[in-house]
């Protein structure tokens, strides 16, 4: 599947900036923008894995790359990435960086909740808002929020992360209709539970691994590499008079 047909630099802008960008989707992901000739940003904590991924991504399709590695729910490290949106222009921006936990919400510590809220609601706001308004400026761009179907399902367990995802999804939603007269893409993603190194742990259990695959008519839990082909189906052509759920 290629998003050449809509000829994604062109469409969106030369620079494609990624977070949670060194596995799981947002690795993938990458992989996609680069083979379609797009220069990118890539932003994780991960500082190892992001050097890797460059260097597969340069060697393999010559796109200029660069590493941002740094702690998203560190204040001062996001506004250094918002601070992009006045030096560069960032065409397509793709918020993929997560974290979870699970288990009863009342018996596990406070903090780590807390950084979630923090990554998924206001880490979220201040990316869309910071890109998303010289997009309109512009009159192109696309934003690419992840969120996930915990959002739309009672998700006892992982309860703090379902309601940061369900504002994560109402934001999507929202962008959508007030930018899609303007130029700007908006895709709100709810994937399905996903093999990645987030839900690892989660998946080791064989029982969980048998139940996340029964969400899906074909059996088996969806990789990231097929949640990537979904976002490029998506933002291609092929989905153009799709305007709603899929």
């Amino acid at each position: 599947m290629s998003m050449k047909s809509i000829a994604v630099r062109d469409h969106y802008g030369p620079v494609g900036l990624i977070t949670g960008a060194a596995s799981g989707i947002g690795a993938a992901f990458a992989r996609r923008l680069a083979a379609e000739g797009m220069a990118l940003a890539l932003v994780d904590r991960d500082a190892a894995g992001l050097a890797a991924l460059a260097q597969e991504l340069r060697a393999s399709t010559g796109v200029s790359v660069d590493v941002l590695a740094g702690d998203l729910t560190d204040s001062q490290f996001v506004q250094q990435l918002t601070d992009l949106a006045d030096t560069r222009e960032i065409g397509l921006v793709v918020h993929s960086a997560g974290i979870t936990s699970m288990g009863e919400f009342l018996e596990m510590p406070l903090e780590p909740q807390l950084k979630a809220v923090e990554l998924h609601c206001v880490v979220t706001a201040r990316l869309m808002h910071a890109f998303g308004r010289p997009m309109r400026a512009r009159g192109r761009g696309g934003l690419v929020l992840l969120s996930s179907n915990s959002a739309i399902l009672r998700a006892p367990f992982v309860a703090n992360y379902a309601a940061t995802k369900a504002y994560t999804l109402a934001l999507g939603e929202a962008l959508y209709e007030e930018l899609r007269q303007q130029g700007v893409d908006v895709l709100a993603l709810v994937p399905g539970m996903t093999d990645t190194p987030m839900t690892a742990n989660m998946l080791k259990a064989e029982a969980m691994r048998e139940a996340a695959g029964k969400q899906y008519p074909l059996g088996g839990v969806q990789t990231a590499a097929q949640v990537a082909e979904v976002i490029a189906w998506l933002l291609g052509d092929g989905a153009a008079r799709i305007t709603g759920q899929v």
